[in-house]
């Protein structure tokens, strides 16, 4: 959910904790206070998930509320402040994806983050919609963060016995796209089926917490079972954006709870030395994780996102 929610209670109005733009316009549809809009032709609209296909500059936020066809209030640049926030201050706010706002870009518009402001304190934003950004793409992905020489053992991952994780820190924003990881089937006859690879976010702890925020498969049947295995890239959907300097997990699962015809991701255990993280396991299904003092062999691959200031 975005920080644009339900009207919140009187004594968290907008207030004009500094001069503010705002405009009486016609808005074409039932509007409320702090709802991000956008003109469409006469009127101004929710920017909302309905109508972000079109959504496109100038931005406002609803000073109030408004009827349909009526005139509303609307705040185009200013000082907003609302008790219900909790915001970095100084961090960039974003139009998101489904609607509303949030501290991570997202990619619509034409694969162009909008920004709208910035945090100002913890309860306030400076309202200052920006115009779409406009990413570079390179021709083909880019390799962003990796430890992928030095393996010298084994870690078996499971459907429920045991999970393994690998945390790890971009240097670069960028939308990860795909994950290299060194897999090896125990056995010539182990059939571990679907093995799937995640990325989710970190806790407080740098351990792997909340639901994938993107995924992908590959058929661990046809992973060679001779030593030392080999590299599997799983494409990741559409992917997600990585902020820099902020860890994050790569998590594998597969198919099959036989310990006997595992399938391994390779590590190395004697000499760990990537210092944007490490491995973890769980034997719950994600309940708990644990460190282990080892790194799993994995590439990070993916487009650079480029923008001002971040």
């Amino acid at each position: 959910m975005g920080f644009w929610g339900a009207a919140p209670v009187i004594e968290n109005r907008i207030t004009e904790l500094d001069r503010i733009a705002w405009s009486r316009q016609l808005v074409g549809e039932g509007l409320s206070e702090f709802d991000i809009v956008f003109r469409d032709g006469s009127y101004w609209k929710k920017a909302d998930s309905s109508n972000l296909a079109k959504a496109r500059p100038p931005f406002g936020i609803m000073k109030d509320t408004a009827l349909s066809g009526l005139v509303g209030d609307i705040i185009l640049n200013g000082l907003v402040s609302n008790g219900s926030w909790s915001l970095a201050s100084g961090a960039r706010v974003f139009l998101a994806s489904g609607g509303g706002a949030t501290p991570t870009p997202s990619f619509i518009s034409g694969n162009s983050p909008i920004v709208l402001g910035y945090a100002v304190g913890a309860k306030a934003v400076k309202f200052s919609p920006e115009p779409p950004i406009q990413l570079g793409y390179p021709a083909d992905p880019t390799l962003f963060e990796y430890y992928n020489t030095g393996d010298d053992g084994n870690r078996g991952f499971y459907q429920t016995l045991q999970r393994m994780a690998q945390t790890f820190t971009p240097s670069v924003a960028h939308n990860i796209s795909s994950v290299k990881v060194k897999l090896l089937r125990g056995t010539a006859d182990a059939a571990p089926g679907t093995v799937t690879i995640s990325i989710r976010a970190t806790d407080g702890d740098g351990k792997p917490t909340g639901p994938d925020l993107c995924s992908g498969t590959t058929d661990g049947d046809t992973v060679t079972s001779t030593s030392p295995g080999e590299w599997r890239e799983v494409t990741l959907g559409a992917g997600t954006s990585l902020l820099a300097n902020t860890k994050y997990a790569i998590i594998a699962k597969c198919q099959t709870d036989d310990p006997t015809k595992p399938i391994f991701w390779r590590r190395d255990a004697s000499a760990p030395s990537y210092t944007g993280g490490s491995s973890f396991y769980t034997a719950d299904q994600g309940v708990t994780w644990t460190a282990l003092a080892e790194d799993s062999m994995f590439e990070d691959w993916g487009i650079q996102i480029l923008w001002p200031g971040l």
